[in-house]
C-alpha cells in the first residue's frame, strides 16, 4: 500500500490532495502545514511519497531546504514538488535538492497521479513541457 505525506501551508491544497489520493485508492495520507511538522512526520512514518510545495514558510522557499533535508536523511525518498511556480530555475533547484518530480498546481489531476506512479518506478517526472526547457 502506498503512503503519501503532503506538505503545504494551504489547508485547501492538503485537503484536495487527500481527496484526490483517496479517490485513487491511496488510503494512507498524512498532512503537514509547515516544514518542521513535515520533516517530523517523514522521520516518524517513512511515507512512500512526499508531496511538498517549495513556496512554503516565511522566506517562501523553505520547501527547497526541506527537500534537501529529507534527501540527506534518505536519498531514496520519492519527493514530488507540487507548486504554482513554473520558473525553470526553481525546477532545476528542486531537482538538484533531491526532488524526483515537479508538477504545477494548475495541472490536471491525472498529472499528479501519473507523477506518483512515475517517480515510484524510479523515473523523473516533469508535468509540463515548459518545465523541461532547463533540462
Amino acid at each position: 500500500m502506498t503512503s503519501v505525506l503532503v506538505i503545504d501551508d494551504h489547508p485547501i491544497v492538503r485537503q484536495g490532495c487527500r481527496r484526490l489520493l483517496s479517490d485513487a485508492g491511496i488510503i494512507s495520507v498524512l498532512e503537514a502545514g509547515d516544514v518542521v511538522a513535515g520533516y517530523d512526520l517523514f522521520c516518524r512514518h517513512r511515507p512512500d511519497i512526499v508531496i511538498v510545495d517549495i513556496a512554503i514558510g516565511k522566506n517562501s522557499l523553505e520547501g527547497l531546504a526541506l527537500i534537501q533535508r529529507i534527501n540527506s536523511h534518505n536519498s531514496q525518498a520519492y519527493i514530488l514538488v507540487l507548486s504554482m511556480h513554473k520558473d525553470p530555475i526553481l525546477v532545476t533547484r528542486a531537482l538538484e535538492a533531491g526532488a524526483s518530480g515537479y508538477v504545477i498546481k494548475d495541472a490536471a489531476t491525472e498529472d499528479l497521479l501519473n507523477a506518483i506512479r512515475t517517480i515510484q518506478e524510479g523515473n523523473l517526472y516533469l508535468a509540463h513541457a515548459s518545465l523541461c526547457e532547463s533540462h
